[in-house]
């Protein structure tokens, strides 16, 4: 299942727990991004859907791919700044047990890359329901 329904000041997914979903997510999302004149500059918001996606998949749904998951996102009232929201069922991100820790130089370490992405490219992380909500404030340049 992947639904898409358009809410109040954004765009609403409803999806199983595939990841064979994670890049048509990214991809409508982009075209959303796009339809509002930020087509040159969505390549961090992509990594950013990409990551929140990949973690509340690969970790919230503890293998059960029948499990649904909601992803929002939501223009503010400032003209460029975005709320994207993954809502699953379990605890998506250990979010009691994260440290922010800069990128290393080997990008392609795998501990704590994901949290380590999203605070680097996002304006503020939350984390709602041991985990299971996680919001990310993201600014996207005018392009």
């Amino acid at each position: 299942m992947f639904a898409l329904k358009v809410i109040d000041s954004g765009i609403a997914y409803e999806f199983y727990c595939r990841t064979s979903l994670i890049e048509p997510i990214v991809i409508d999302a982009s075209l959303y991004f796009s339809s509002l004149g930020f087509g040159s500059s969505i390549h961090d918001v992509k990594i950013v859907i990409r990551e929140l996606l990949s973690n509340a998949i690969g970790h919230g749904s503890h293998n059960s791919p029948m499990d649904t998951m909601h992803l929002y996102i939501k223009k503010k009232s400032r003209k460029s700044l975005f709320e994207i929201t993954i809502d699953g069922r379990s605890d998506s991100f250990e979010n009691g047990t994260l440290e922010f820790q800069p990128l290393p130089d080997d990008v392609s370490q795998v501990q704590k890359r994901g949290y380590s992405l999203l605070k680097e490219l996002a304006e503020e992380v939350q984390f709602d329901r041991n985990g299971s909500r996680v919001r990310v404030y993201f600014k996207m340049s005018d392009s």
